[in-house]
């Protein structure tokens, strides 16, 4: 038992005091550690706070003496351990107290009797003591001990410890050495921890405070000294010093940033490594700053909200995201989980952020990709739909054209049949445009690629749009000197820019800046992750930006989407934007726009690189219309179009072989005995398609050639609607003149 502090109940001041010094002597206990009084019910007061851990009670205290006193502090349910004091002074001393005398007799008297009472006093006092006290002989064997440290150290009475080896009692002879030498220099040796050995061979960890009595030659005659059993501090320090290891684990090793914080001050009590790391203070600027400087100013109140109430919470407090401010200045995001603990012996916060940064921007990335993802699902629906329709609008439109300009040929010119029949033409040639703009959004039409420089492709559409945009627009071009090469149609890639700039054009009525800018664009992952739809690599740009009114959140999501038009019945069909869309996505780039209402657009083209010279635009040769004599097989499944097409032929003067399929196509090929010069067919066709009928014809016929037709492209004459050099090809529909002159492309080339 640790002997911390006691309280002695007497009247005598000179007897209380002698006790004092006693217990200072074989108990290390200081002045400050030892009360008195001479009230009873004060001496019940200061018992009842419990802070007392023995009471020395003169056994004449009081006028009932000390046992009323302890009876009383036991019904009041004081269980502090007493120790009665009595001198057993002679019956007179009796009678003397009874006797009415005056104070300087009184108090002469009672300091008599106490020296009397002393011996005895002193002797019960070292026996009921629960701290252990002993006393050496010369040759440092127990000469003396009282029964708390014979119970200590294990000893079933204290005649049993005496004559016991005091050196054998240490765990650690070094130990024991250290606390001889120390003795034999000083002559006093207080709160020296040592391990002694109990008399089972356990250990135990004792606090002990010696003095040793020497004689003239300066040699030990005897020790006194006191043990307290400190074996449960020291385990509870055990503890205490692990549980110390493991925050400190927990706390310094731990990868994320963690805070100890004052919730009171909102101080910084602690800072880990990770923390110093990620927010570029020292550890001795969190130590000396407010925590809130790591928040943005505007959070500031929130976050001593916050920290209050986690620390008048109980367990883990997720507090959620907050934003979080680095020493520079740069804000980001965080998730925060926090907790209340005892820090220092006061209630504090322990906080730990998890920097969400990259988290928050991949997800948002993914729900840009999700939303990307249903858009282009959505295009591709509408494209589906869209190619399906113009595919038969073609083969309709087809006969309309075809047969309008076989009747005009037979109509005199200016008569008002003849006008009637060009109205017709004319119309249907305008549906025909019409379904190739749906045919470029919905990727189907045929592109004619070759190498080329962008920069160069601007500058010739620069000179058209001078004719197309009005006065008041500025037109700019800054072109990069090493841009390098792509592959692309031309055309379409003109089409693409003349299409942008009309909508430029119509973003600003009144005036502004159009701008044509090119660049080379070397995306790497973290890049090409900002741009969904884009795999890293070296790309050639195209950005066409204008001070125009710009768009909404709401337009910018349809705007691609066909014959969606935010501009005046009459003045827009909506599929400009719809036509670059195709013919982009077709050439295998990637199309990207910004706008804000009020700021403007800026359109990016991204197509990819490509590692060659400019390709120069290959010749057609001269045609010449001439009366043709050839023999031509013609497959097309369609009758109506099989049959106009038939008989423009024949009015030239072809001989035509036709079939409605290709499985026909091969009989015609099979029985005819004259040469065939040439293979006019539809590719999408029922059963086999036209260019399996084409290969097939040409192991009969291996000099007969091969045209195709189709209102879209198919995979089976070019790779995404990408034709090679060698294949000829008619886009549906198509007029008498132009079939004819195809046709004679073909046979001479």
């Amino acid at each position: 038992m640790s002997l911390r502090r006691v309280l002695i109940v007497d009247e005598h001041e000179d007897g209380a005091r002698r006790v004092r010094d006693y217990l200072a002597e074989v108990a290390a206990l200081r002045p400050e550690d030892v009360d008195h009084t001479g009230s009873m019910e004060e001496a019940l007061r200061r018992l009842g706070t419990g802070a007392y851990d023995l009471c020395v009670v003169d056994d004449r205290a009081g006028a009932n003496g000390g046992a009323s006193l302890l009876r009383e502090a036991r019904a009041r349910g004081i269980n502090t351990p007493a120790l009665m004091m009595t001198g057993n002074a002679p019956l007179s001393s009796d009678v003397r107290y009874a006797t009415v005398l005056n104070e300087a007799e009184r108090r002469r008297y009672r300091a008599e009797d106490a020296l009397l009472r002393s011996e005895e006093r002193y002797r019960a006092l070292f026996d009921a003591v629960p701290v252990g006290l002993y006393r050496t002989s010369s040759d440092r064997r127990i000469a003396n001990a009282n029964p708390a440290m014979a119970q200590m150290l294990g000893f079933a009475s204290v005649e049993a410890l005496i004559g016991s080896d005091a050196v054998e009692l240490y765990v650690e002879p070094e130990v024991r050495r250290e606390w001889a030498r120390r003795l034999e220099t000083e002559g006093l040796v207080q709160g020296f921890e040592a391990q002694l050995r109990r008399h089972d061979g356990s250990a135990l960890w004792a606090l002990e405070s010696a003095r040793a009595t020497l004689d003239d030659a300066g040699r030990i005659l005897h020790i006194e000294g006191t043990v307290q059993d400190i074996t449960e501090r020291k385990q509870a320090e055990l503890r205490l010093r692990d549980s110390e290891a493991q925050y400190r684990l927990l706390f310094d090793a731990n990868p994320h940033p963690m805070w100890v914080v004052d919730p009171e001050t909102i101080g910084c009590l602690a800072a880990n490594d990770a923390a110093v790391r990620s927010y570029g203070f020292s550890r001795q600027e969190f130590l000396t700053m407010p925590a809130t400087d790591i928040r943005p100013p505007e959070d500031v109140p929130q976050m001593q909200a916050r920290i209050r109430a986690v620390a008048a919470a109980e367990g883990v407090v997720s507090v959620g995201e907050s934003r979080h401010r680095r020493k520079d200045g740069t804000i980001f995001d965080v998730h925060v989980t926090s907790s209340p603990l005892t820090f220092g012996g006061r209630p504090a916060v322990l906080a730990m952020a998890i920097d969400i940064t990259e988290r928050k921007r991949a997800a948002a990335a993914l729900e840009r990709l999700e939303g990307q993802l249903r858009q282009s699902q959505k295009m591709e629906a509408i494209g589906q739909l869209a190619g399906g329709v113009a595919h038969d609008f073609n083969n309709l439109l087809g006969v309309i054209i075809g047969y309008s300009e076989l009747l005009l040929r037979d109509l005199a010119p200016g008569s008002p049949a003849a006008r009637r029949m060009t109205e017709i033409r004319d119309a249907a040639d305008r549906a025909a445009a019409l379904t190739k703009q749906l045919l470029a959004f919905s990727r189907r039409q045929v592109l004619q690629p070759r190498v080329l420089d962008l920069n160069a492709v601007v500058s010739e559409a620069e000179a058209m749009l001078a004719r197309v945009i009005s006065e008041n627009v500025e037109i700019v071009t800054v072109l990069a000197p090493d841009l390098g090469r792509v592959r692309a149609d031309p055309g379409q890639i003109q089409q693409v820019i003349l299409n942008f700039a009309v909508n430029a054009r119509d973003a600003m009525p009144g005036g502004g800046r159009l701008t044509l800018e090119t660049r080379n664009v070397d995306l790497d992952r973290r890049d090409a992750d900002r741009h969904a739809g884009l795999a890293p690599g070296r790309y050639v740009a195209l950005l066409v930006s204008d001070t125009g009114h710009g768009m909404a959140p709401e337009v910018l999501e349809h705007m691609f989407e066909p014959f969606f038009t935010t501009k005046e019945q009459g003045h827009g069909t909506g599929l400009g934007l719809a036509t670059i869309y195709g013919v982009v996505t077709q050439s295998g780039g990637h199309l990207e726009v910004e706008s804000a209402v009020g700021r403007g657009t800026t359109f990016k083209v991204y197509l990819p690189l490509a590692e060659a010279e400019p390709e120069d635009a290959a010749a057609a040769p001269p045609a010449i219309l001439t009366r043709a004599s050839e023999t031509v097989l013609l497959i097309e499944d369609a009758a109506p179009l099989r049959d106009m097409v038939q008989e423009i032929l024949e009015a030239d003067g072809y001989r035509v072989l036709a079939a409605e399929d290709a499985m026909r196509a091969l009989d015609v090929a099979s029985s005819h005995a004259g040469p065939i010069a040439l293979v006019i067919t539809d590719v999408v066709m029922p059963g086999m398609s036209g260019p399996a009928a084409a290969e097939r014809l040409q192991v009969l016929r291996p000099e007969t050639r091969v045209l195709f037709m189709s209102g879209y492209t198919d995979e089976a004459i070019g790779r995404q609607g990408v034709l090679d050099r060698e294949t000829h090809f008619i886009q549906k529909p198509f007029s008498a003149e132009a079939l004819l002159r195809k046709v004679r492309e073909v046979l001479v080339s």
